[in-house]
């Protein structure tokens, strides 16, 4: 709650240097502006186009964590806005994140 929308949105390039402890603290941030519909640049992207380094990123995330990021993406994959990132979003709530 300490970090603007208006920061989140400055700084959106800034998920993919985040180490384990920085992704575990600000991808809530992300999450909950991205549901208001004020993150300019939408999560699909970060949470479905993974790589060894992006998955490190990630494996910091308690379970509960995890089931909070899938049902996230489940979101996701009902909104129409994120139509075109269905078939990404499936093909990650199929393999990676349903560990």
């Amino acid at each position: 709650s300490k970090i603007s929308v208006n920061e989140l949105n400055r700084c959106y390039s800034s998920l993919s240097f985040f180490d384990q402890k920085g992704m575990r603290f600000h991808l809530p941030a992300f999450m909950i502006a991205d549901i208001k519909d004020q993150y300019q640049y939408g999560l699909a992207f970060e949470l479905t186009h993974l790589s060894e380094y992006s998955e490190n990123q990630y494996s910091g995330l308690s379970p509960q964590e995890r089931a909070i990021v899938r049902k996230f993406l489940k979101y996701m994959s009902e909104d129409e806005e994120y139509s075109f990132e269905w078939p990404n979003i499936q093909r990650v709530l199929e393999g990676y994140w349903s560990k």
